[in-house]
């Protein structure tokens, strides 16, 4: 395309967007749309849109929210047993060396320790009726998880977990929702520059 250095300043002044027509508004007296409840709605400015899917999405930030604590909940909770079998089994506090599984079992009901947490939470997640009792996750704890170094790694990872929990449990739906928006905002950014 060739311009006259009197158009280039006429498209410099005026915006190249403008100055070429490339973009315009678009007048609209209403506008139809599907709202929260799948039913089609009228909607008379984008503000009125914005709203309403403002509740509709801070219903699922909250929903959201008791998601992630049922989830870490469960996760520390698993975290906190196998922790206790740990140190329960260094101070010779149990000793599961030549039980029968069952006699096992028997011990760690006894004792107080939880099924296992995790497999417990899916399962009210789905609605899964399966209430076996299941302490596999101590058993597959392996013998370096006995040491010292394990043994720390573990309970580092257990108070880890229960920091987050913390964190997510103080946090309002909402401030999961701007922490949200904020990394959709720099990967946006990173994806296509610094540009506002």
């Amino acid at each position: 395309m060739e311009m006259t250095s009197a158009q280039s300043a006429a498209a410099e002044v005026m915006g190249y967007h403008d100055y070429f027509k490339l973009q315009s508004q678009l007048i609209s007296n209403y506008m139809i749309l599907f709202d929260e409840n799948g039913v089609l709605r009228k909607y008379h400015t984008v503000e009125e849109i914005l709203t309403s899917f403002y509740r509709v999405r801070f219903d699922l930030y909250v929903g959201r929210k008791l998601h992630l604590m049922g989830k870490l909940a469960a996760e520390a909770s698993r975290l906190q047993n196998q922790a206790r079998f740990i140190l329960e089994k260094i101070d010779g506090t149990i000793i599961f060396e030549n039980l029968e599984l069952v006699e096992m079992i028997g011990i760690l009901i006894q004792r107080g320790y939880d099924p296992d947490p995790v497999k417990a939470w899916e399962q009210t997640i789905k609605e899964d009726g399966d209430n076996e009792p299941d302490f596999s996750y101590i058993w597959r704890l392996q013998v370096n998880d006995f040491v010292v170094e394990g043994k720390n790694a573990l309970l580092a990872e257990r108070d880890a977990k229960v920091q987050e929990l913390d964190a997510i449990n103080n946090k309002e739906p909402k401030q999961l929702w701007l922490e949200d928006l904020e990394s959709l905002e720099n990967e946006l950014k990173d994806l296509y520059g610094n540009d506002d």
